[in-house]
């Protein structure tokens, strides 16, 4: 298998056990090799068919910024995910080094050697509706079961509707093990909000029957056909983050490398007030 290396790549990142690690950024260098097939894009000198270091790198350099982790074996293990949901690669060698960690010595490091996952990978959808909220979110469930099996399913909850005055919503998220592209993904679930009497104005904001929203694809990080992995409402919105965190506590954000439980202790949840309701969708 050919080889793709990236060397000495300078990072910073909060990373350690000590009080003042958790106060300051410190330097760290990685190095990169991923398992990948340049044949093709050797044999027609093609951009297109390569994998692009400049991605990678940045990719890499957006994930370990974004981490707040003690350990540099918890930051390799999250970035190795990462990179390998993210590009053309079927196993990759990563290597962070920790400069002057020790006395007396150029610095201290870990190495780990990970390959692609052969299961389907994991993808939360976020779900909500506040026209005829109940019918709608039913109609969602039955479709998600049906294209993609077992569903990985979070408690409802009702909320105001957010940037705009209008009925409140329900909402809740969806995880499914999928094998599917992202495009693939997204376009499906446009049609299921047609199916379903979502009419696009344009307008973010408008009352609809129904709103699917790809959260995460894996543990991808970037820029795939025009659509941003992982979706940033995560982060901002409490009718994301809560159902997430319910039913996937300890799963990590693809990009802050921090566990969904974390996130949400952290989150000024009474900025944004919801309610959990006594609502089964799957019935």
């Amino acid at each position: 298998m050919d080889r793709i290396l990236i060397e000495q790549l300078r990072l910073s990142a909060i990373i350690g056990v000590y009080p003042w690690e958790r106060r300051i950024r410190q330097p760290l260098l990685a190095d990169i090799e991923l398992h990948a097939d340049v044949a093709g894009a050797a044999l027609d000198d093609a951009i297109d068919a390569a994998l692009n270091y400049a991605s990678v790198a940045d990719c890499l350099r957006a994930v370990v910024e974004a981490s707040r982790f003690q350990l540099l074996e918890s930051l390799a293990e999250h970035a190795a995910r990462v990179l390998l949901d993210s590009f053309s690669s079927d196993g990759l060698r990563l290597t962070l080094t920790k400069p002057h960690a020790i006395g007396r010595a150029r610095g201290a490091a870990v190495a780990i050697e990970r390959r692609r996952a052969e299961t389907p990978r994991r993808v939360w959808l976020s779900l909500g509706s506040n026209i005829e909220r109940e019918s709608s979110l039913r109609a969602a469930l039955r479709a998600l079961r049906e294209r993609f099996g077992g569903l990985l399913v979070s408690s409802v909850y009702h909320s105001e509707a957010v940037g705009f005055d209008g009925e409140p919503f329900y909402n809740l998220v969806v995880g499914v093990d999928t094998d599917v592209s992202l495009a693939e993904l997204a376009g499906w679930a446009r049609q299921l909000e047609a199916a379903n009497g979502r009419v696009r104005s344009g307008n973010k904001f408008d009352a609809r029957t129904l709103d699917v929203d790809v959260l995460t694809w894996g543990h991808a990080v970037g820029d795939f056909d025009g659509i941003t992995m992982p979706r940033d409402e995560i982060l901002r919105y409490a009718f994301v983050l809560g159902p997430l965190a319910e039913v996937a506590p300890k799963e990590r954000h693809p990009l802050t490398g921090e566990t969904y439980a974390a996130l949400w202790a952290g989150f000024d949840q009474a900025s944004q007030p919801m309610r959990r309701i006594d609502f089964d969708p799957l019935a």
